[in-house]
């Protein structure tokens, strides 16, 4: 008789932590395209409140930098999806028998698209109507936190797949308990989102210094207001996180002998708190330009936040 052969467990981690980190780099370029338009009309419209035209510089790099990172990820979201054909197989398959589910998701993201494209493009167009550009970017910025609630909403759903009425769950779309976890995961991926945007923001920022030039006192100060935005968003996600493990603090004891999980966890934490310190850095040096490998790294350990997150979600969803 032939004995079954199993894959060895250390390929069992490899093929985990690749996985992982691939979900990371594709939740990096989801989250900071969804991020990018909230920062960019929240520049936008501090440059009339504050009478600073550095807010309006500061708008328009993320607002083109957010249609950098939305088609990274469109592109990186194929990529999954062919890599993983049986998991893609069974969504569409369920998604087919019930589309009203994916419906609001798939008009947030068209609806961002087209805003996002639209204010992006229209910075000088549209200079002389700032008002009507001022709307486009609130637009693409509502779009864009729909887009983050219906996305939830829809994995929420799908946790719930062997419900019989397909009309209460639609209904769930917009009907959530206001005890459900939902709300908690809601306001730390809102809070992602606005770190990721801020944090390759500030690299796309460096990265377009030569070709823009728009002066040294410019990107002293855009460096500066975006580490401010980003550590802040960093601190409100991990009071998010905190909060929601105090929630699931019983399920997270039992759990916690799992070695993968921990792991995941303790790269989660170790990776936010090195950001952290990185664009605290930035944000209080007086000469941000100087510090370009800083706010590289820091992207980095904003990868390896993500990935971690990725290893322990993975771990946790195969319990």
């Amino acid at each position: 008789m032939l004995e079954e052969k199993h894959m060895p467990l250390s390929a069992d981690l490899t093929a985990l932590a690749l996985w992982a980190a691939l979900a990371a780099l594709a939740l990096l370029a989801w989250l900071s395209a969804l991020g990018s338009p909230v920062l960019s009309a929240s520049a936008e419209i501090l440059a009339d409140v504050r009478s600073k035209v550095f807010y309006h510089k500061f708008a328009q790099q993320m607002s083109k930098a957010g249609l950098i990172w939305l088609l990274v990820a469109l592109l990186l979201t194929g990529l999954v999806m062919a890599l993983r054909k049986a998991e893609t197989s069974m969504l569409l398959s369920f998604l087919n028998e019930q589309p009203m589910l994916l419906l609001p998701l798939v008009i947030a993201l068209a609806l961002l698209i087209s805003f996002a494209l639209l204010h992006a493009t229209t910075w000088r167009g549209l200079k002389e109507s700032r008002g009507l550009h001022k709307l486009l970017g609130l637009l693409a910025a509502l779009a864009s936190l729909a887009s983050i609630w219906f996305a939830l909403s829809l994995c929420r759903l799908l946790a719930i797949q062997n419900r019989a009425d397909p009309a209460i769950v639609i209904q769930d779309h917009f009907l959530i308990p206001a005890t459900a976890p939902f709300w908690l995961l809601l306001g730390l991926v809102v809070m992602l989102a606005l770190a990721c945007a801020g944090g390759l923001g500030l690299a796309y920022t460096v990265m377009r210094r030569n070709k823009d030039d728009w002066g040294r006192d410019y990107y002293g100060f855009a460096l500066r207001l975006g580490a401010g935005w980003t550590l802040l968003s960093l601190g409100l996600q991990a009071g998010f996180l905190g909060w929601l493990a105090s929630v699931h603090l019983l399920a997270g004891l039992a759990l916690a002998a799992d070695p993968i999980l921990r792991a995941g966890v303790i790269i989660t934490a170790s990776a936010l708190l090195v950001a952290m310190l990185a664009y605290l850095f930035v944000w209080r040096s007086d000469t941000p330009l100087r510090h370009k490998p800083v706010i590289g790294l820091a992207v980095l350990f904003l990868l390896l936040m993500l990935a971690g997150l990725c290893l322990a979600g993975f771990q946790f969803l195969g319990q």
